[in-house]
C-alpha cells in the first residue's frame, strides 16, 4: 500500500506536467477588447504588457506585443509585419470580427529563416487609416 504522502507527491507531479502542456503559443487570448492584444489603449499602461501601438493605422491604439512568429502571440492572434515592425494582430475571417474602424486584412508573416522568400500570410485585424 502507497503512503498518502507518495500518492499526493504522485498527483502534484502530474498537475504539473498537465499545466506545462499546450500548444506552445504565448499565454493568454487576443480579442477585440483584450488588454494583451487587440484591445484599444491611450497608452502602454492600458495594455498588459505596456504597447500600445498608436498612429493614424491604429485608430483607438491597440495593445499588442513585439513577436518573431506565431508562438510569440497568444491564441486568437498572429505574427503580422507592418510598417511598424512585428506585432501581433487580432486574427479574422471578415470585417465584422474587427473592432469598428478596423478591416479584416491579408497581412505578411515573419519570414521563418533568412532565405525564405515566401513566409505566407494570414487575416488579421488593421485599422483603417483615418482621414487626414
Amino acid at each position: 500500500m502507497r503512503s498518502p504522502v507518495f500518492v499526493s507527491l504522485s498527483c502534484l507531479a502530474a498537475l504539473v506536467v498537465l499545466a506545462s502542456c499546450g500548444d506552445g503559443r504565448f499565454p493568454g487570448e487576443a480579442g477585440n477588447d483584450s488588454t494583451l492584444v487587440g484591445g484599444p489603449c491611450m497608452d502602454g499602461l492600458d495594455c498588459d504588457f505596456l504597447l500600445c501601438q498608436m498612429g493614424s493605422s491604429f485608430p483607438g491604439g491597440i495593445c499588442t506585443l513585439s513577436c518573431g512568429n506565431d508562438n510569440d502571440c497568444p491564441s486568437g492572434s498572429s505574427c503580422g509585419g507592418l510598417e511598424t515592425g512585428w506585432i501581433c494582430l487580432v486574427d479574422c475571417s471578415a470585417s465584422d470580427d474587427c473592432r469598428e474602424q478596423w478591416t479584416c486584412e491579408t497581412v505578411p508573416r515573419p519570414p521563418r529563416s533568412a532565405d525564405d522568400e515566401n513566409p505566407g500570410s494570414f487575416q488579421g485585424c488593421i485599422g483603417l487609416p483615418l482621414d487626414s
